[in-house]
């Protein structure tokens, strides 16, 4: 599946999109972009968040291009141009969080080892950041660093409200309503809210920006999760909990939080980090939750730190 480019969200030069499989079957939507340097500095890996696509990256994308990296990008499978896994296509589903790192195998073996340049680095963003160190707790991955944007450790919600939302999740998917969707769930569905209230950015322009790439590519956007879904991700965060998980990982990592993410806490990144044999954390003051399409002066500060960490 092709690209989809808007006026205000052209594809950057030399992309080189497809599609590959999975190790279950599940086809999957690639990109990548060869450096604009003859010599690259290596390739940055974007792992989206749950409900994103490619074309969100471009701007990103370009950045990184602009600094010498090649960069490479999928969608996880449900979501963008890659594989729905239910009739109902706006339907955010997973059976497990372990599919989702069948997807990043497929895609480091297929297209970013045969064909970027090393050393390769990671850039995810919240669900991407679970998926991510979940793979490297299991010593899978080559990346040399990883940064991640606003990681899904849990929701920015008490704990007195999260664990009955994760009993209800486990309870209603042996009920066997996984498919069904959460209702009023839309936090990620960029093309049906309203900027005012959103809690992805502060940042009108890029907002209506990723609203109208959406609205123009409905095939592309992704609704509220399913419960499966939901009882997935709960089972993924209390995986990240357990002893030796964090200890495993290796490869330095850098985690970028808002300080006013209203979807993520950033406060339990920064307990993660703590774990890490070599992790620490940034807060970047007045962050919402899409840390890349926030306004510049906060970008400013999360590029900052990318470019004293990668390559460091």
């Amino acid at each position: 599946m092709e690209l989809f480019a808007t006026e205000r969200n052209p594809i950057p030069p030399g992309a080189v999109a497809g599609t590959i499989h999975a190790a279950d079957g599940v086809r999957l939507r690639v990109a990548r972009w060869p450096a604009l340097r003859v010599k690259a500095r290596g390739t940055v890996c974007i792992l989206q968040g749950q409900a994103d696509t490619i074309e969100l990256y471009f701007e990103t994308v370009r950045e990184l291009l602009d600094r010498g990296f090649a960069v490479a990008a999928l969608d996880w499978r449900g979501q963008g141009g890659s594989e729905r896994l239910l009739p109902h296509s706006r339907k955010g589903h997973v059976g497990s969080f372990e599919d989702y790192e069948l997807d990043l195998r497929a895609f480091l073996d297929q297209v970013v080892v045969p064909h970027c340049p090393p050393p390769y680095y990671a850039l995810c963003h919240s669900m991407g950041g679970l998926i991510c160190v979940s793979a490297a707790s299991r010593g899978e991955l080559p990346f040399a660093k990883m940064v991640l944007a606003a990681p899904a450790f849990e929701f920015a919600i008490p704990e007195v409200s999260r664990a009955p939302l994760d009993r209800a999740g486990e309870r209603l998917v042996r009920l066997g309503l996984a498919e069904r969707a959460v209702p009023a769930y839309e936090l990620f569905a960029h093309d049906r809210r309203p900027f005012a209230g959103n809690r992805a950015t502060s940042d009108r322009g890029r907002f209506t920006r990723s609203a109208e790439l959406l609205r123009r590519a409905p095939h592309l956007a992704v609704g509220p999760p399913t419960f499966g879904w939901l009882h997935a991700f709960a089972e993924a965060r209390r995986r990240a909990r357990g002893t030796g998980f964090a200890e495993r990982i290796k490869a330095p990592v850098l985690m970028l939080g808002g300080s006013k993410d209203k979807v993520i806490s950033t406060p339990a990144a920064g307990v993660f980090a703590r774990r890490l044999p070599a992790g620490r954390q940034v807060v970047i003051p007045g962050g919402r939750h899409a840390l890349f399409i926030e306004r510049d002066p906060i970008r400013q500060q999360l590029w900052a730190a990318f470019d004293a960490f990668v390559p460091g």
